[in-house]
């Protein structure tokens, strides 16, 4: 007998699937640090519009409002400083000082705490659509992206618990700090896919006991060859900046509100940083979907035996 799929998808919807091999490299034995690479790959291959949609609406989102930000500081603080440079008889009260502070440090502080919100829940949606191709691959961006809502405040919640003793291991010592970075990096798939709260803290640990080193090599190779591209691909930009600046003559210029202006409003510098975003995004969408496969493979038996389990209940219930 069968068991309904609580999440089935309207009938005039199929997603694409992923291939059986793939789906069964996760279940069958745990994979090797080349196995987990290989398959993170060939998922975004096999989905690449599953995956590729989510990771261009995150980038146009957080470009606007890198824009925005950009336009504002620029403004803001050459504002600040053209007036603690203005003369004596032209100065700002210290009223006037406080507001044109105030409105500057306001916003940039709502754009970056909004910016927070929007990257944890790209993270958790990236997390969920990960969990749903390999355990559920009949459902719609539309489930995961309604599971990803009702996940979101435990993740936030639990996500915060987390925070605390990683920045004080990073405050006093920097190395307790990375470790928990490593362990904590569990709790989105914990929470997102494995449906946990709070608890999800402590099976961090539980679920990689024997397997921290590895998950730490995952993690560095990633960053390591992201930041390496990363860098290759800034040698343009640093030739850019010399070569704008290089020409000018900085007797000519009234101030560093000057120097500030030219660099934010040079179309090349931004077109050049709002790549860099795009890069970044890339960057959170792997590393969210790499610890969702790492998860699901560690998970593995845990799983199998809930399925095995549910199937015999089933089945006594109906006999």
């Amino acid at each position: 007998m069968s068991i309904e799929n609580p999440y089935h998808p309207p009938a005039d919807f199929t997603p694409a699937p992923i291939s059986s091999d793939l789906r069964s490299t996760i279940d069958t034995d745990e994979l090797d640090i080349g196995g987990i690479f290989r398959v993170t790959f060939q998922l975004f291959k096999q989905r690449t519009v599953d995956f590729g949609l989510p990771i261009l609406i995150y980038t146009l989102v957080t470009s606007v409002l890198f824009v925005i930000y950009m336009r504002f500081f620029t403004s803001g603080f050459i504002d600040l400083i053209s007036h603690q440079m203005a003369s004596k008889a032209g100065a700002p009260t210290p009223a006037q000082f406080s507001r044109i502070f105030g409105q500057f440090f306001g916003v940039m502080m709502l754009l970056g705490f909004i910016s927070m919100l929007l990257q944890a829940f790209y993270s958790l949606y990236i997390t969920n659509r990960t969990g749903d191709c390999f355990i559920n691959s009949e459902a719609t961006a539309g489930h995961t992206f309604l599971q990803t809502l009702r996940r979101y405040v435990p993740f936030l919640f639990t996500a915060f618990l987390a925070f605390f003793p990683v920045m004080i291991g990073m405050i006093f010592c920097f190395v307790p700090g990375l470790l928990l970075m490593v362990y904590f990096s569990m709790v989105a798939p914990l929470v997102g896919i494995g449906g946990r709260g709070p608890s999800a803290l402590s099976l961090c640990f539980s679920l990689l006991r024997d397997r921290f080193g590895k998950t730490l090599l995952v993690y560095f190779i990633s960053l390591a060859v992201f930041y390496a591209v990363y860098m290759f691909l800034s040698i343009p930009l640093n030739m850019l900046i010399g070569s704008i600046f290089q020409p000018m003559d900085p007797q000519a210029m009234k101030g560093p509100e000057e120097m500030i202006r030219a660099f934010s409003e040079s179309p090349f510098i931004m077109t050049t940083m709002l790549a860099g975003n795009f890069l970044n995004t890339l960057l959170y969408a792997y590393l969210s979907a790499v610890a969702a496969v790492m998860y699901l493979n560690y998970s593995r038996e845990d799983r199998v035996n809930r399925d095995e389990e549910t199937l015999s209940n089933t089945g006594m219930t109906n006999s």
